[in-house]
Parts: C-alpha cells; structure tokens; sequence
C-alpha cells in the first residue's frame, strides 16, 4: 500500500468506532490501520449508537466526510470529497523535507493516541499536527547556479 498515494476504504464494517465504544476489536483496528498510515474519516453514529460505516484514508489531500441521512436503508450514508486543486499542497521553491526522528519521537511519546483517534476538537488536531510538521527539516534544493541567492 506504501505505493499509493491516496487510498480510501469505505464500507460497512461491522465494528464500532464511535468515541467511548465497548467493542473490543475497535482499539486493534484502528491500530492495525493506523500502523499503514490509514486512519478513520470519522468518527460519527452511522447506525443506532454506533459508527460501523467506515471511511479510512490515508491521503495529503484537503478531505472532507459528511454524514448523510437515507430513507432507503436503516444506515446513515457516508460521503467524502477530496479537494485535489488546494493551493496549499502545490510544492513550489524546491523544498526538501526531511524528517526528525528524535524530535519525533519526543513528541509522539507524549501525546495519547487513544484520545487523538476519538477526538473532536480541531484546535487539538491542529496543534498535533503543527507538532509533528514542526519535526521536519526544510532544505531548499537549486537545480542550478542561478537559482541560487
């Protein structure tokens, strides 16, 4: 899977993993999914009480779920939308990004991946992610001596 960049795995699943669930094989999903980089799109009720009806990507790209009501089956429906032209994402000046492992590390260590996969807050998710990206090198890189200033 290492080879796509973008992946999607939709679908009824059949283990709950809306917050606080008591089904016991929803921490090793996630976990076996988080392991190659594939992580829920959300987290909400999709049938009764509980979230069965999975969108799990793994993708750079501007992602969006929505849960959606239907009268033609007992389950919510799951959409997402993908913004493949956000200006955000388009690589300019060359740069080079080089993870620091160490600094990493330091900071994975204190962060509870429990609360993370079952978390709402986007202010907290955003600062998760300033941290990890603050772990990252830049080097610019010339292609020739002109560029160089």
């Amino acid at each position: 899977m290492s080879n796509f960049k973008n992946i999607i795995i939709c679908g009824d699943i059949n283990i709950d993993i809306s917050k606080d669930t008591p089904d016991k094989r929803s921490h090793d999903y996630l976990n076996v999914l988080a392991s190659h980089c594939l992580l829920p799109g959300h987290l909400s009720v999709t049938h009764g009480k509980t979230c069965l009806d999975h969108m799990i990507l793994k993708t750079n790209l501007d992602a969006k779920c929505l849960i959606i009501d239907s009268s033609i089956t007992d389950h919510l429906a799951v959409a997402v939308f993908l913004n493949f032209n956000a200006d955000f994402y388009q690589h300019s000046n060359k740069v080079l990004k080089r993870i620091d492992y160490n600094g990493l590390d330091t900071s994975i260590e204190k962060i509870n991946i429990n609360s993370i996969l079952c978390c709402d807050d986007q202010v907290l998710i955003g600062y998760i992610g300033a941290l990890i990206e603050g772990c990252y090198a830049q080097q610019r890189v010339f292609t020739d001596a002109s560029e160089q200033t």
